[in-house]
């Protein structure tokens, strides 16, 4: 696979959004370019986040578009992850909307062919004065890691804005798994926050949890993060730091990383909201993933 096709496509899709959508009822656009660090037992990797994230309106119809590439180098080894989510939705007045979505996570091991997890279903949402929730089911493919395989979907987030300076927001999903006869439950769920200072201060941060029930795996991420906001010439800039402490269990062996972020993120339109930065660990909590499988890879920065 060509490794410089999709921060071509990252860099084209947000020049096309930027301009295409001023003939849009509203548009916001959130481009982040990152670099991250991961160091531990026998770990010093470094790489680097291309995230674009964007949301239309069509009248009573939304449209939201998210993309990131992900990728890390140690010693020559790379991993790379290409995240797309497509979710169209339809408000049937101000407060109750209803969608689908397609998501895929393009896992590229370094080791062979790229896998691709195929995540689609359905979603509704409710909005009220301060407050945002949606649940969510659906099915993910995962013919390219196992033949036969039947995973199931369900997970619900919410965000409650409790002022105009704090807000908490928190998910949680559960995948079923049936893979050649084996049946086994993952689960994750995370709770984070957010507080504005003002002058372009802002701190953020949560925790995440990801399980693997019957097979003794666990993972624990804690992550705190700071933004600065900068006004240039017009646009809009967030600069941003995130540390994150990641400890994970599996079948009795332990391991622990550290992560350290930097980003700087372009708020094109009305991108006022999307302050937490694409390679922030924190964000997924915000945006929520669609399977555990890809709440696992969030929680550990992919």
């Amino acid at each position: 696979m060509n490794r410089k096709l999709p921060v071509a496509a990252a860099t084209l899709f947000a020049i096309v959004t930027s301009q295409a959508a001023f003939a849009q009822d509203a548009y916001g656009t959130a481009v982040t370019l990152g670099y991250n660090n991961y160091s531990g037992d026998s770990l010093d990797s470094d790489g680097g986040t291309i995230a674009v994230e964007t949301e239309m309106a069509f009248g009573p119809t939304t449209l939201d578009l998210d993309f990131s590439y992900d990728r890390s180098m140690q010693d020559g080894d790379r991993l790379t992850n290409l995240s797309t989510e497509i979710l169209p939705k339809y408000w049937f007045n101000q407060q109750v909307g209803a969608g689908v979505y397609f998501s895929r996570d393009s896992l590229d091991l370094d080791v062979g062919d790229v896998a691709n997890l195929d995540s689609f279903g359905i979603e509704g949402t409710y909005r009220a004065l301060g407050f945002e929730g949606s649940a969510f089911a659906g099915r993910t493919n995962l013919d390219d890691l196992s033949g036969e395989s039947d995973v199931s979907d369900i997970g619900l987030r919410a965000q409650f804005d409790l002022s105009p300076q704090l807000s908490i927001y928190t998910n949680a999903v559960h995948s079923n798994f049936d893979i050649t006869g084996d049946d086994f439950n993952a689960n994750t769920l995370g709770i984070g926050g957010q507080y504005d200072f003002g002058n372009g201060l802002a701190l953020f941060g949560g925790y995440q949890n990801a399980s693997v029930e019957d097979v003794d795996g666990d993972l624990d991420t804690v992550s705190l993060g700071m933004n600065y906001g900068l006004d240039t010439v017009g646009m809009p800039v967030v600069l941003s730091g995130e540390y994150a402490r990641i400890n994970g269990d599996f079948m009795g062996e332990s391991a622990d990383a550290d992560r350290l972020s930097l980003s700087a993120t372009i708020l094109l339109g009305n991108a006022e909201s999307r302050r937490i930065p694409g390679n922030a660990v924190t964000s997924s909590i915000l945006k929520s993933d669609r399977t555990a499988i890809g709440g696992t890879l969030s929680a550990i920065g992919f």
